[in-house]
């Protein structure tokens, strides 16, 4: 089925930006319409910074048809960034969003506590592991309870590096036929819950 408009996908990575083997950087390559955020500053941010950067490249395209996906400091991001300025777009997907205020989280990122709590003004869903060790999940759901998420919990999933998180993506996008997506689909049945979303269903 044509759609009247594209969804562009924005990727907002963490702390360091995503390497060539991270689940966002294939998500990167499933598509015309994904775009990563670069930012000037990797590994020493400053929030005003990162979410300026945002909101710079948001604005680059209708809002309607915007959806970013943040992963570990990216999804504090974009929580700040909905906070200071409130538009309205598609949705996010929010990946293992760091619990930045956790005692082992000593990195040096400056202005993104506290983590804000208000609701976001749009479809969001988080996505937690139990084997994440920059946020639990009690924490993770804490987050997404007050950001107005859904909440999916992967189990013990790495979503790091996951390269079956990153499979059932390049699925969706790509439309690959039923048939050749199955075998690998029903392998990977865990994962299911999250597939389907990806998959609109």
């Amino acid at each position: 089925m044509m759609l009247d408009q594209i969804t562009n996908y924005l990727l907002v990575p963490g702390l360091g930006n995503s390497g060539p083997e991270h689940w966002q950087t294939y998500f990167q390559n499933s598509g015309d319409n994904f775009f990563r955020i670069e930012q000037q500053e990797w590994d020493a941010p400053t929030c005003k910074e990162w979410i300026e950067t945002i909101d710079k490249k948001v604005l680059e395209f209708d809002l309607s048809t915007v959806v970013l996906i943040g992963h570990s400091l990216g999804c504090s991001s974009i929580a700040h960034w909905a906070t200071k300025f409130k538009r309205k777009i598609k949705g996010a997907l929010l990946v293992a969003p760091s619990d930045l205020e956790a005692p082992q989280y000593t990195f040096p990122a400056t202005g993104f506590t506290p983590i804000p709590v208000d609701k976001i003004d749009f479809k969001t869903v988080v996505v937690a592991s139990a084997d994440d060790i920059w946020v639990s999940l009690d924490r993770a759901k804490f987050f997404a309870d007050n950001w107005g998420s859904e909440f999916i919990n992967m189990r013990q999933a790495g979503l790091t590096r996951n390269p079956t998180f990153s499979y059932l993506y390049s699925v969706r996008c790509r439309g690959q036929d039923a048939a050749s997506k199955a075998p690998l689909e029903r392998k990977y049945s865990r994962y299911g819950p999250f597939a389907k979303r990806l998959r609109g269903e």
